[in-house]
């Protein structure tokens, strides 16, 4: 909404758009900011009517109701666009703490700290609006209740209370509802479980697990080494029990009682363990800031899913068992989701989460207080969070926008082709070909180490690629064919630069950097071994060596001509940050040493490019994690003269690699990005103002690109992910108006939900202003559509 209003303010200031005063830059702040808000968006409403803490929120039925608890009192129901029933479940007179919901008969049963249990109908009016009526008080226990159920065929209902006994009731008809037992542990009972079947009823509490079953519940088994338990559940298909609570260890048990295994790893108490929908794979959410994940047969751990910096209380499988959901005392909600593994359908549950690299899908923030419940839609699409913040807030699971290519291995460096139909990314001992909707192409094992850096050149169909055994390859790749981009084919002809290099190596260290001239006739290599090298790419001949750096070299760049190379270095000692940067031209004649930034010693140099005009240059200082920007006159000449301009500031630790967009000849001009070991990339305007910030990464960011068209920057880094995301068309005046318009189409279910509702009253008024923006827009937008239908 901060970006639209932005953007608003921007379209209204319309005599600045007819004299042509409004600065440029500030357009492509706001269009690039408002472009990375729709497209980033995950959260797609926010529900605000409960007064305090929200306990639960479970979405029932198939057409999208949600019905929430709270500890006002009431329950709420909210249509699949977040609109509120206008009336809540009242009724009870403390917090409102469990709900449970049986489809068959569209009936909903709540429990109360007020010690009572109530039956409501849920109906439709015939305008479709969701009605509800109070069947039943179910009123029998004397103290807290902690937790309610529906056996599946809705013919029991079971409580489980603080006054430590499990009332039963039966249902006897439609609406008629009598309890039949009382069932007594002794203790506190907090969590209640009825299998598949409902013939048997699992309660756990402080006294322990016990099995119920026998006509009324009556025949009890209690579990041992279970006194500190206080979750239970069965199994989807009803062969397993799975018990966890204040106690380190999870038990998983056969549906008789009969013990499986001890799930041992978590360092603290263990607040949820669930089961995945088709029963394969258990999920633990602890105290120790972890989710674990666990083979459902036998109870061996699959893998532990690290992220969340506090405890976590609730964990969820989405219905197909590939996504899950966690939250807790973070105040965020975490996706998780071994992306890798996503075009594997053969792959059964458990073979899909026993894969070993990073699997956090999505970081969901926004919330201001901890988050006491997680549920998913019947299609995995939305997912509701409630917190303690007095909110629900609903989020969509994915986010199409940002492409995710997922690797297997560490990731070095990420190229587009310059005609941008595919991608190439290198890593450990491999090359990795994408599409860029994300398709895999292919995987070429072509080293036995790292490959660090890797260069393209369409118009001479060369790759060439470095890695940290000093080898230097070239490789021909036949662009021409689309068949080539395919699996079955041979997607490379490799051959090296010297037909001695298959057993000598281009540098006697690890090569930092490789370039290809922009006519493909040179290839230009850095390696540690404080040499810079150029090749002939015809026949790999070595044209030059360049041993001008005192430091060891780590990037080389071709100008936008090929007539010059730049190159930066490092000092090899950590407690010596000093970097150069040498500018030499197509022979390999120095022309220029810069050490200095106005009158600042460099620090190490990890990155330098020039601009796509060739009249800027861009440097990765890691001494105050800046870019060092210098303008170039007499651009491409030998007799250019670097001017230094301004230093970039933002990133919290160096910045691993520069690039510039390619767009130049467009009145907006260049863009500049930068990756920071920070874990975020930056976007800086050809002048160096900061246009935005995108932080999806989890770990050090280590490379990032342009596609040729400047429409999408990629990004790779150490999480084992290159991240594809969307950049705006342009900033002119239309694509403004077109975010806008798409600001206010995804704003509407947010801004009917809370025009009435919202607590906050700045942001009340917010909505109110915004409101009364998007309206005429929207209104605006239906009846071209409907005038352009009728014609």
């Amino acid at each position: 909404m901060v970006s639209l209003k932005a953007g608003r303010d921007l379209k209204n200031r319309v005599l600045g758009d007819l004299l042509g005063l409004i600065d440029p830059g500030s357009q492509v702040q706001v269009v690039t900011a408002l472009h990375k808000s729709i497209y980033g968006l995950n959260e797609h409403n926010r529900l605000e009517m409960h007064q305090g803490r929200v306990y639960r929120a479970r979405f029932i039925g198939e057409d999208g109701l949600l019905a929430s608890s709270g500890q006002d009192g009431t329950i709420r129901l909210w249509q699949s666009d977040g609109t509120p029933v206008a009336q809540p479940l009242v009724g009870h007179q403390e917090d409102v703490v469990a709900i449970d919901f049986f489809a068959k008969r569209q009936q909903l049963v709540s429990a109360s700290y007020d010690g009572n249990i109530k039956l409501w109908q849920i109906a439709r009016s015939p305008a479709g609006v969701p009605t509800w009526k109070l069947i039943k008080t179910l009123a029998n226990h004397t103290e807290r209740v902690f937790d309610v159920r529906f056996s599946p065929n809705g013919r029991w209902i079971a409580s489980a209370s603080q006054d430590g006994t499990v009332k039963i009731w039966a249902r006897l008809g439609r609406r008629a509802v009598e309890p039949v037992a009382t069932l007594q542990v002794g203790e506190p009972v907090y969590s209640l479980s009825f299998s598949p079947d409902s013939q048997t009823l699992a309660s756990a509490g402080f006294n322990g697990v016990r099995l119920w079953s026998g006509k009324n519940f009556a025949q009890v088994k209690a579990l041992p080494n279970t006194d500190s338990h206080i979750w239970v559940s069965f199994s989807p298909d009803g062969q397993r029990l799975v018990s966890s609570g204040f106690e380190r260890t999870i038990r998983l048990w056969k549906a008789d009682g009969t013990l499986v295994a001890n799930l041992a790893g978590h360092e603290d108490n263990v607040y949820r363990t669930v089961f995945s929908h088709d029963s394969q794979v258990l999920a633990s959410a602890s105290a120790d800031y972890t989710i674990r994940v666990w083979n459902a047969a036998e109870g061996q751990p699959l893998r532990t899913l690290r992220g969340h910096q506090d405890e976590v209380y609730r964990v969820q499988f989405s219905p197909d068992s590939r996504m899950i959901a966690s939250a807790g005392a973070d105040d965020t909600v975490k996706l998780w989701q071994p992306s890798s593994q996503l075009t594997s359908g053969l792959l059964n549950t458990a073979e899909f989460w026993q894969q070993e690299n990073d699997a956090l899908w999505n970081d969901l923030q926004g919330h201001r207080n901890e988050i006491l419940d997680v549920d998913f839609t019947q299609d995995g699409q939305m997912l509701a969070s409630a917190s303690a913040d007095g909110s629900i807030r609903l989020w969509q699971t994915s986010n199409d926008s940002i492409v995710r290519l997922p690797h297997q291995r560490q990731i070095f460096d990420v190229i587009f082709s310059q005609t941008g139909k595919f991608l190439v990314s290198s890593g450990l001992q491999s090359l990795n070909f994408w599409r860029p909707d994300g398709t895999r192409i292919g995987t070429r094992d072509v080293s036995q180490t790292n490959i660090r850096g890797i260069s393209l050149n369409d118009r001479r169909n060369l790759l060439v690629s470095g890695d940290e055994d000093g080898k230097v390859v070239l490789w021909r790749v036949d662009l021409s064919k689309d068949q080539l981009l395919s699996q079955e084919q041979e997607l490379l002809d490799p051959s090296t630069l010297d037909p001695s290099m298959q057993t000598t190596k281009a540098h006697q260290k690890p090569v930092s950097s490789v370039s290809l001239s922009p006519d493909g006739q040179v290839v230009a290599t850095a390696g540690e071994d404080y040499t810079v090298k150029l090749w002939q790419s015809s026949d790999g001949q070595l044209r030059t060596t360049l041993k001008a750096h005192t430091g060891i070299p780590t990037s080389v760049h071709f100008s936008p001509s090929g007539r010059l190379l730049v190159s930066a270095s490092k000092e090899a000692s950590i407690a010596n940050s000093v970097g150069e940067i040498i500018i030499w031209n197509q022979d390999g004649e120095q022309l220029q040493t810069v050490t200095h930034f106005k009158d600042q010693q460099l620090g190490d140099i990890e990155s330098v490019s020039f601009s796509p005009d060739g009249e800027w240059l861009a440097a990765a200082d890691s001494r105050d994690n800046s870019v060092k920007l210098w303008r170039i006159a007499n651009p491409e000449t030998e007799n250019l003269k670097l001017q230094p301009f301004k230093s970039l500031r933002g990133h919290s630790a160096p910045i691993l690699r520069l690039r510039y967009s390619a767009d130049y000849n467009s009145s907006e001009g260049y863009l500049l990005a930068s990756a920071s070991q920070d874990g975020t990339v930056k976007l800086w305007k050809k002048e160096g103002d900061v246009i935005t910030t995108f932080s999806e990464h989890r770990r050090e960011v280590v490379s990032v690109n342009f596609s040729p068209d400047g429409r999408t920057l990629a990004s790779a880094s150490k999480d084992r992910k290159v991240l594809l995301r969307p950049l705006p068309i342009g900033y002119s005046n239309e694509v403004l108006d077109d975010l806008i318009n798409e600001s206010c189409r995804k704003l509407d279910d947010y801004i009917d939900t809370n025009q009435f509702t919202h607590s906050d009253r700045e942001m009340f008024g917010r909505t109110q202003e915004t409101r009364g923006f998007c309206q005429p827009r929207v209104e605006a937008s239906e009846t071209n559509s409907q005038q352009a239908e009728s014609q």
